[in-house]
């Protein structure tokens, strides 16, 4: 197998659902920055997943949104959760950064707090912000797996 052909959409999309795991597994154990991170990383594998689908090739930058629309996973979302999709997808993109997998738990902190996403939670605010990109992802990751023969 030349390296080229390792990333099919069908190893996206089980990087996504292996990725999806480990986002729960971090998130239970208190690893909350680097729950963050898989989620993200979750979500851009299975976007890629279905940006195969259509193109064979695409913009290798990380951008969630761009990276989504490209894909045209929204074309996968049952109607009834087109909604809850759109408002997760904005959630995970805006706290996630490719980036995160460089800095430490404090750089994360940091980088979150610029982002003004620490506003108005009260105790370990990485816990909460962590939290709603973890519970989004997992929306994401389940309509993409569940509509992946569809």
């Amino acid at each position: 197998m030349a390296a080229g052909d390792e990333f099919t959409p069908e190893a996206y999309r089980e990087a996504a659902a292996e990725h999806f795991g480990r986002m729960g597994r971090a998130y239970d154990q208190d690893d909350f920055a680097w729950a963050l991170f898989v989620a993200g990383l979750a979500v851009e594998n299975l976007f890629r997943a279905y940006h195969l689908r259509v193109a064979r090739e695409f913009d290798a930058r990380h951008g969630l949104r761009d990276l989504a629309r490209a894909s045209k996973f929204a074309d996968a979302v049952p109607p009834r959760q087109a909604e809850a999709y759109a408002a997760a997808l904005g959630r995970v993109a805006a706290a996630w950064s490719s980036n995160d997998r460089f800095r430490p738990e404090a750089g994360v902190r940091r980088r979150l707090k610029r982002l003004n996403l620490d506003r108005g939670v009260k105790g370990d605010f990485l816990k909460e912000v962590a939290r709603r990109p973890v519970s989004d992802a997992t929306l994401i990751v389940s309509i993409g797996v569940k509509r992946w023969k569809t």
